[in-house]
């Protein structure tokens, strides 16, 4: 399984060459492997711009010179998880962005309206622009709308698909995993369009590779429970 490896990245932190105008976004990632089916999620920063919230990715601008401000990239990223490994960086026009893989117990987060950092799927990128009711800044998305290498995992040099996301609204995780059409013979999951709060909305990840029987009115139908994974609550 590979990623970043067919994207010609900086692979020095040092050998960066900003201009005065720069900003340097960091890219915290991790590819959760508990699954039948990896898929990759980026840690983006919710702050305020202009009275929107927004989630982008975290970043700094240039600091009096390059090595102060890589010293406040690494106090950074250690403050996010000091498990973490610098991948290498691509130039977008003056800004930079840095890859670091991140490294955990992959435990299932519990988000509210205080929540500042949320691990977002490719789906919600590159497909919706948005996590939960937060819009995603378009220095995020259009990073991967350019470089369109970055929005897969592969696997001998074939590309794995990435998750469907689904918002579910229900009383506890059991409820999901025991909605069972006996007379389909399938499970059954609501997604919720119109989120009006963070707070107990269950973040779940459906693949592709399940049978559908029916997408109807946000209700999906598949025979898989297998490929049905809760990624937050």
């Amino acid at each position: 399984m590979d990623y970043l490896n067919n994207i010609q990245l900086i692979k020095s932190i040092e050998k960066i060459q900003p201009s005065e105008k720069s900003m340097f976004f960091i890219c915290p990632y991790k590819i959760i492997t508990n699954n039948l089916i990896p898929f990759l999620t980026f840690l983006l920063y919710k702050q305020t711009i202009n009275q929107q919230e927004l989630c982008l990715f975290p970043y700094v601008h240039l600091n009096i010179n390059i090595k102060n401000t890589i010293n406040n990239i690494k106090t950074i990223i250690n403050s996010i998880n000091d498990e973490n490994i610098f991948k290498g960086a691509i130039q977008y026009n003056d800004n930079f962005y840095l890859f670091y893989e991140i490294f955990d117990n992959n435990k299932i987060p519990e988000y509210d309206s205080n929540t500042v950092l949320f691990w977002t799927t490719i789906y919600e990128i590159v497909h919706l622009q948005y996590i939960f009711n937060i819009p995603i800044h378009f220095t995020t998305f259009s990073l991967f709308y350019s470089f369109p290498n970055l929005i897969h995992l592969y696997y001998f040099n074939e590309k794995i698909q990435f998750p469907q996301i689904i918002y579910n609204l229900e009383d506890n995780i059991i409820n999901i995993f025991s909605n069972f059409n006996t007379d389909k013979q399938c499970y059954k999951v609501k997604h919720i369009c119109n989120i009006l709060q963070i707070k107990n909305i269950i973040r779940c990840i459906l693949f592709e590779e399940f049978t559908l029987y029916n997408i109807c009115n946000n209700v999906f139908e598949f025979n898989n429970i297998n490929q049905l994974q809760i990624i937050s609550e």
